[in-house]
């Protein structure tokens, strides 16, 4: 009898000692009592509780960054000898368009109670929600705008759609990031799809050739007209000034004339004749009240 109870009590000693456990620097511990969440722990180092199968705990790892890859096919289709490119999963855009998509998910845990027990599958439902978040995103894009505007630009707007899922569905969970390892159109349909942006750069390029060749011949019409306005403004300045100057000239003159008209008329007579007689190229010379036959006057060669 006393080998038996002292069989019993260290039996009851190794019972309650399994009630100690010990939790790492980067994990947290939950510990359910009957089911029940009755503490969560994050300091590091050993814990006691009721032993086994009264408590039970969870460790966890908040730190720690996990990784989901959507857009994979199933391990069926692979299994038949699809290429890796065909196992990519199709979208729809928002032009009726397949799109391939494959896309990586980083997330970290928040809220461990809310990992641990919102759902049995968290990585199930991450997927469902990341499909849920790029059909959503495609369905507003068409199919030129998804395969030219850039994976990063889609993966922005797709991650926040996701985190969005994420947290009405009680995860806890934060999306770390979303990268698109795969964005493009079907494998029968690439050839086209490759020609069409080629199609598409040529014309951006001669868009933009069309548009330097306006700007330039622009610039140098606005600097043909600027100067053909300086010349006019030039022309309008001397012409202003010229009549000016003759307005001028007559005034004075006509203060000269008043103040003695004859001396004032033999100066114009004498001026006028000085500026008109080098045009001749013949001259003849008479005396005053005399006749002058003209028949003599010829050109001369």
């Amino acid at each position: 009898m006393r080998w038996a109870a002292l069989v019993l009590v260290a039996a009851a000693a190794l019972y309650a000692a399994t009630g100690i456990y010990a939790v790492g620097s980067d994990e947290r511990a939950v510990v359910r009592r009957f089911g029940r969440v009755v503490a969560e722990h994050s300091e590091s180092g050993l814990h006691w509780g009721l032993p086994r199968g009264l408590d039970r705990v969870e460790r966890i790892k908040p730190t720690e960054t996990k990784t989901v890859t959507v857009g994979m096919a199933g391990s069926a289709d692979r299994a038949l000898g699809v290429t890796p490119r065909d196992t990519l999963a199709q979208f729809l855009s928002g032009d009726q368009n397949l799109v391939n998509v494959q896309a990586t998910v980083q997330y970290v845990i928040r809220r461990p109670t809310s990992y641990l027990f919102s759902t049995a599958d968290p990585t199930r439902i991450i997927e469902r929600a990341a499909e849920a978040a790029i059909t959503a995103t495609l369905a507003d894009q068409s199919i030129d705008t998804v395969l030219t505007t850039g994976k990063s630009a889609l993966a922005v707007v797709i991650k926040d759609k996701l985190q969005h899922f994420l947290d009405d569905y009680g995860l806890g969970i934060e999306v770390r990031s979303l990268s698109l390892a795969e964005l493009s159109p079907p494998g029968q349909v690439a050839d086209a799809f490759t020609k069409a942006a080629s199609a598409r750069s040529d014309r951006e390029r001669l868009v933009l050739e069309a548009y330097n060749y306006a700007n330039e011949k622009l610039a140098q019409a606005r600097g043909e007209a600027q100067q053909s306005i300086d010349g006019a403004t030039a022309d309008r300045d001397r012409a202003i000034d010229l009549a000016r100057s003759d307005a001028d000239r007559f005034a004075a003159l006509l203060s000269e004339r008043n103040k003695a008209p004859a001396l004032t008329a033999t100066r114009l007579y004498l001026e006028t004749m000085a500026e008109i007689l080098p045009r001749f190229r013949s001259k003849l010379i008479v005396d005053p009240g005399k006749g002058v036959d003209v028949t003599i006057l010829r050109d001369e060669p």
